[in-house]
């Protein structure tokens, strides 16, 4: 998904949708970049995943996954190639990297997103989340797309409040984060990539803000 926004000072914003693990759309971000040559990137990624992945590119070393991304990656793998880390973000660092040009991490800290997480889930929330694991690989996600999947995914998880406002925290971190890059900046071409699930979020974000 790609929207584009002409905004105030000169800065043009283009917001790149993705989703986490697919390869096909680390390759469409890919031509994307090549395309725009943007001037800076913004990914939503915490400070800490962005560090990582830097040295990830580097020195590629071998990444521990939880259960529920490992049977994430395996679900989604039913649309097309997956990979670890996600392809999306990849793809940004390296660009990044061969051009010296700045990228940011808009998601939270990893110490913030700990403080949001406790707050939020309680020891009762923690034993639904386990017990729904042994559960979902009998599931039935059945999608035509693999956007489809995603929904289905996010909107079982997210059943448990307690992720719906974590997931609610992260985005307006990541709006605000784009909101003071941006509105510092003139004159700039910005490339914000975001998962799937966060586009249409930062995309209202970006009109009601009118940056």
């Amino acid at each position: 998904m790609i929207e584009e926004y002409n905004l105030p000072r000169g800065n043009k914003v283009i917001l790149f949708g993705g989703i986490k693990g697919l390869i096909r759309d680390g390759d469409e971000l890919r031509n994307l970049l090549l395309r725009e040559e943007p001037g800076e990137i913004l990914i939503g990624i915490s400070p800490e995943e962005l560090k990582g992945l830097q040295e990830f590119v580097k020195e590629p070393f071998e990444m521990g996954l939880s259960e529920y991304e490992t049977m994430y990656g395996v679900l989604l793998s039913i649309y097309g190639g997956v990979m670890t880390p996600p392809p999306i973000y990849t793809e940004a660092v390296i660009y990044a990297g061969d051009r010296n040009i700045p990228i940011h991490a808009l998601d939270m800290e990893e110490s913030d997103f700990g403080d949001v997480y406790t707050s939020q889930i309680g020891t009762w929330d923690m034993i639904r989340h386990s017990v729904r694991k042994r559960r979902l690989m009998k599931r039935e996600f059945s999608a035509d797309t693999p956007e489809g999947f995603v929904d289905k995914w996010n909107q079982y998880i997210e059943r448990i409040k307690g992720f719906k406002a974590i997931e609610s925290a992260r985005l307006q971190t990541m709006q605000q984060g784009l909101l003071s890059i941006v509105s510092d900046s003139s004159k700039k071409k910005f490339v914000v990539v975001v998962e799937y699930e966060k586009f249409r979020g930062m995309a209202d974000f970006i009109v009601s803000q009118a940056m």
